[in-house]
């Protein structure tokens, strides 16, 4: 409820609100994975954290019940099933729940269309 409450708030403030979810968080280091022997970007992958994916519901409910603008930025970190270390060419986590500078500038333009005017 207090997610409900902290959203009509702010709607209150702004005729736009918008809720970003959160990205899956990591259980080890990216490094270590990625510079390991024998590292692929299969067993680097991890799959989706549930704790996130539950506080992204949440957090979803609460914006729509509220008029708030929910944008999903999941589909540019993992699929139904994985989270990979690496899209394209980019290595997407600097430590265990933080994105590299370098992937979060691949992702401005979407981010930017997002959010609309």
């Amino acid at each position: 409820m207090a997610r409900r409450a902290a959203l009509k708030r702010l709607r209150s403030l702004s005729p736009r609100v918008d809720v970003i979810s959160g990205t899956t968080t990591l259980r080890k280091e990216p490094t270590d994975c990625l510079t390991g022997r024998g590292a692929t970007m299969a067993n680097c992958a991890v799959p989706p954290a549930p704790l996130v994916e539950e506080r992204n519901r949440a957090w979803r409910k609460a914006a729509t019940a509220t008029g708030a603008h929910w944008i999903d930025v999941v589909p540019w970190f993992c699929d139904k099933r994985t989270c990979p270390l690496v899209v394209g060419n980019f290595i997407v986590y600097r430590d265990t729940n933080h994105i590299t500078r370098t992937y979060v500038a691949t992702l401005g333009d979407l981010l930017l269309q997002r959010l609309g005017p």
